[in-house]
């Protein structure tokens, strides 16, 4: 791969992301801070932490909107609800909407289990349809879950058939040769001080064809996700390693042109906090390495290799139910990136300088505001603001 010159590399660019409009590129592709930012916004390790144990003991609502400014902004919109009606019968509920400048997940499963032996939990699965004016997505299934008296210890395994009735309901004419597989499994284990959770969603390929008529005539699409994270928390010091992975697939045929999109995402971080037992205030240090992999054919043929390490610190001050944090986040990403035949190798330093203030009136009850700035650059970043509660 021919590489480039540091002075060549914004006119080149600047050229490919002209290119782009004639391209079909998504835009965010070359997005050289979005991961930084996005590191920023996302929950700190002990509110994860606070999120995976309560998952099936608890009811939640977790919201959170960032971004560069307000005409932009990444959601996370997530609730659980946990309703025991009797002792042995109790209804839970999973709503998922997120929402960035690559993709969009909405999501919603409820179970109704029955109590068969003390750990074991069993029933049906399913959801209606979102909006409800497409009754096409209507999923069913079953699911079961094996608990600890308290459910904060838990393995869940559930499989559901989305849009099962899609081939008689959907007003545009298509079909599907088989149904949408979308198993899921889900585990926590924790003892004193450790804890250990891990998540693996997945939704099978799904074909979809479609009249000549329309301007779409096929569409085959699937989704794979992982989490990973550890923990163990003491008083004075606590120690996170987190890993996620994200696959996604879209092959299109529009106007009689094919486009096919495959990506996949992949983080690891290392993180951990240190309370001196002479200071007030704490101390917060993590690394990450994040690799990304993209590859589109559409009016044109593009490929993405994205390398980024980074590093992130900051110090936290605590005084009853506020919090305030100040750090410093950074981000090296390098692009190998081809265009058309067309080669650019790029690396490029970002970073963002961050305030936040989080308060806590209750230990599940969390609100949190930010700002960030661009130090490399020397402008503002962003903001975000974030609501969690468990109750």
């Amino acid at each position: 791969m021919r590489r480039t010159t540091y002075a060549a590399l914004p006119l080149a660019l600047i050229g490919l992301c002209a290119a782009q409009s004639q391209a079909q590129v998504p835009d965010p592709i070359l997005d050289r801070r979005k991961y930084v930012q996005a590191e920023i916004y996302d929950l700190a390790p002990a509110r994860r932490a606070e999120w995976e144990q309560g998952r099936y003991s608890m009811n939640g609502i977790w919201i959170g909107l960032g971004g560069y400014h307000f005409r932009d902004l990444d959601a996370v919109e997530r609730g659980v609800i946990n309703l025991p009606f009797t002792s042995w019968f109790m209804f839970h509920g999973d709503l998922r909407n997120d929402r960035d400048r690559d993709a969009q997940v909405r999501r919603l499963v409820v179970d109704l289990w029955g109590q068969l032996l003390p750990w074991l939990w069993l029933g049906p699965s399913g959801a209606p349809a979102i909006p409800a004016s497409q009754k096409e997505n209507y999923a069913i299934g079953a699911s079961a879950l094996i608990a600890d008296s308290d459910r904060q210890r838990f393995l869940l395994a559930r499989l559901v058939l989305d849009a099962l009735f899609y081939n008689r309901l959907n007003t545009v004419g298509g079909h599907r040769p088989s149904p949408t597989f979308h198993p899921e499994i889900e585990a926590r284990w924790a003892a004193g001080e450790w804890s250990v959770y891990s998540r693996l969603d997945l939704t099978s390929l799904t074909e979809t064809f479609f009249p000549q008529t329309q301007l779409r005539s096929y569409q085959a699409t699937s989704r794979a996700e992982y989490e990973f994270h550890f923990r163990y928390a003491r008083p004075e010091w606590e120690g996170d390693a987190r890993f996620d992975l994200l696959g996604l697939r879209d092959d299109r045929n529009e106007n009689g042109q094919r486009v096919t999109y495959r990506r996949l995402l992949t983080t690891s971080r290392v993180e951990g906090l240190v309370r001196p037992l002479t200071a007030p205030v704490a101390f917060r240090f993590g690394v990450r390495l994040l690799t990304e992999s993209v590859h589109g054919r559409g009016g044109d043929t593009y490929q993405l290799f994205r390398l980024e390490p980074g590093f992130r610190a900051s110090a936290i001050w605590e005084a009853g139910t506020n919090q305030l944090e100040l750090g410093y986040a950074s981000g090296l990403p390098h692009f190998a990136f081809t265009l058309n035949g067309s080669d650019l190798d790029q690396g490029h330093y970002e970073d963002s300088a961050y305030a936040q203030w989080e308060y806590s009136p209750a230990k599940r009850f969390h609100l949190r505001a930010q700002l960030t700035w661009r130090v490399a650059g020397w402008r503002f970043g962003g903001g975000s603001v974030l609501f969690l509660a468990q109750f």
